[in-house]
């Protein structure tokens, strides 16, 4: 049984929504809670025929992501689901709604001679899901790999040493291409990966170094890190730090004083 897969941009920040279509059918995320984003979504679910939706399959908890899902599930009849991890965050993000149904690592959904995986990916957030398309090798990734630039690990929203783990747990993964939640297609996965893999281990022994230096905050990390950073992208850069300096304390090389100062340990 063929499939095909319709990569849908929506938002003003490039967000991609995946609609796969078998002899039955799931969108992966639902864009933010714009009329005209979920119309556009609701549009080419019409082109494909109507085909029955089992689920809408949500990655992880941010608006951009989850924002349309009660009105596509309203339109299609799909059940919202997403991984156990991020159930109550996104019931939070889309007051009024509720998550049908949580799904395990490695459970699989037969689309009708198409088989889908769930996989969960814990780093971006701690209850991020992948969803790996057997027949096609397609991985698709919301925002675990982006197309184009590495994503954020949130500290209280996320983890790095969760993230390293997903990175090289998706290596086991026989794929063909990643179909990210933003960006192109990534059509060299395998690369892609472990480059993910080693510019965050670069990373991380790159603040380690400036720490036993004498560069004890994260302020002045991020000025020697990232000297010209525009100034509305030093949040992000302050976070991807102190995400690594929370993976250097947990792996005890690192400890941090009372007033948030940064030891090597």
């Amino acid at each position: 049984m063929s499939s095909t897969i319709t990569p849908i941009e929506v938002g003003d920040q490039g967000n991609v929504v995946y609609l796969v279509v078998a002899q039955r059918a799931v969108f992966i995320d639902s864009g933010h809670d714009v009329d005209g984003e979920v119309d556009l979504l609701i549009r080419e679910w019409i082109k494909a025929g109507r085909p029955e939706i089992t689920e809408i399959i949500l990655t992880h908890r941010h608006h951009d992501h989850v924002g349309g899902a009660e009105k596509l599930a309203d339109a299609t009849g799909g059940l919202i689901v997403c991984a156990p991890l991020e159930k109550c965050s996104i019931e939070e993000a889309i007051r009024g709604a509720s998550v049908d149904r949580v799904v395990k690592d490695g459970e699989l959904l037969d689309l009708g001679g198409v088989t889908l995986e769930y996989v969960h990916a814990p780093g971006h957030t701690m209850g991020s899901l992948c969803v790996f398309h057997h027949d096609e090798r397609v991985l698709f990734t919301g925002d675990t790999i982006l197309g184009g630039s590495p994503t954020t690990v949130i500290p209280g929203q996320g983890d790095m040493s969760d993230y390293l783990d997903t990175l090289r747990k998706l290596l086991t993964f026989d794929l063909s291409m990643v179909a990210p939640g933003h960006g192109p297609i990534i059509v060299d996965p395998r690369r892609n990966i472990e480059t993910l893999i080693e510019h965050r281990l670069k990373r991380e022994t790159q603040i380690f170094e400036l720490v036993c230096e004498g560069f004890v905050s994260i302020d002045g990390l991020m000025l020697k890190i990232y000297p010209r950073l525009d100034t509305n992208l030093r949040r992000n850069g302050k976070m991807q730090i102190e995400a690594h300096l929370l993976k250097l304390e947990s792996d005890g090389k690192v400890e941090v004083n009372e007033d948030g100062r940064y030891t090597p340990k």
